[in-house]
């Protein structure tokens, strides 16, 4: 039987607009670039791609991710995932009252996993973990590609991008 997940994540970007934020989230293919446990992206269509995350722990987690919601305006991502997780993500990207960038991910899925579903009664702590330490990398690796960014347009040449 699936095992259900939900997570919340907040990032804060101190140096980074909400529009460049919601830039380096829209572009999935980019992904890997700068977040490490991301190991491929397949773009299928402009709302739809196929993803591997290799996770903290000795797994792989395949899904096909189908962007329900891309609001620049709003700053508001939203989409559904299908394969080895079944189920929904958001982002929502704003400011906070000292001028930071804000970011809000929720996702809400189900494993599909066999030995994930098997595992969970004793692992679920473990995978609760392996899913923080993904996010953490992630805030990271956004934060470190959007600087070499901001760095490529103020100072072109600087800094290329590879």
């Amino acid at each position: 039987m699936p095992e259900s997940y939900g997570f919340k994540t907040k990032w804060v970007f101190e140096d980074a607009t909400p529009e460049a934020v919601y830039e380096g989230l829209y572009r999935l293919v980019d992904y890997p670039r700068w977040w490490p446990q991301f190991t491929k992206v397949d773009v299928i269509d402009q709302d739809t791609s196929d993803m591997t995350v290799h996770s903290v722990l000795p797994y792989d987690l395949t899904y096909r991710l189908i962007r329900k919601v891309a609001d620049p305006v709003g700053r508001r991502l939203e989409g559904r995932v299908d394969g080895d997780i079944r189920g929904t993500i958001r982002w929502e990207i704003g400011t906070d009252k000292k001028g930071r960038c804000v970011v809000h991910f929720r996702q809400s899925v189900s494993t599909r996993k066999w030995y994930m579903n098997l595992l969970a009664p004793i692992a679920r702590p473990i995978f609760i973990w392996n899913h923080s330490k993904t996010m953490d990398h992630g805030r990271v690796g956004l934060q470190a590609f959007l600087a070499g960014y901001a760095l490529a347009k103020k100072e072109p040449g600087a800094y290329k991008f590879v």
